[in-house]
């Protein structure tokens, strides 16, 4: 090569050289511009992205909230329902017991009837048994002045034995036979 085509070609080399540069420095600023723009892009999407993430918790939070609401709602009535059971079941209840105690009531008052009657009837074969056993004395009582009276009879010689069998009392001086 000679001189001048060398020196063409470092002139062309040089030329060469700053349009690389230029370039270079083009495609660096352009680099340096997408690095910027993509940049602000993912701090924007950052930003959209939280905010979708607001919005999304904000949504799950009300649907979680209202699936809330609505357990509890679900388990209230669930409960209310199974108080005003219970409720019915008690006022059912109160009533049987209700019921029952006027039987209990009413086999009481027949009881005490009942009772009653037995006292009176008892009373009055009470006193039946004491107005035999009164009666029954007497006779006892007559049968023993009988029997006293026949042993005065006897010890004061007004009664004896009749010498053919039986008994003879003393009648106006003169033995009868009683047995006749």
């Amino acid at each position: 090569m000679h001189p001048e085509e060398l020196k063409t070609l470092a002139v062309q080399l040089t030329a060469l050289s700053g349009v690389l540069q230029e370039s270079s420095y083009q495609a660096t600023l352009a680099v340096e511009q997408s690095a910027s723009h993509l940049q602000q892009t993912a701090h924007g999407m950052s930003l959209q992205g939280q905010q979708m993430v607001q919005e999304t918790t904000s949504a799950i939070s009300a649907q979680v909230r209202d699936a809330i609401q609505s357990g509890v709602k679900q388990a209230a009535d669930q409960c209310s329902t199974s108080l005003r059971d219970a409720a019915q079941q008690a006022v059912h209840a109160a009533a049987q017991l209700e019921a029952q105690k006027a039987a209990l009531l009413r086999t009481l008052r027949g009881m005490a009837w009942k009772g009653s009657l037995a006292l009176l009837a008892g009373a009055v074969l009470a006193v039946g048994a004491a107005s035999y056993t009164v009666w029954n004395a007497r006779q006892e009582l007559q049968a023993i002045k009988w029997q006293q009276d026949i042993l005065a009879a006897q010890a004061a010689g007004k009664l004896t034995q009749c010498p053919e069998g039986g008994l003879c009392v003393m009648v106006n001086s003169r033995w009868t036979r009683v047995d006749k």
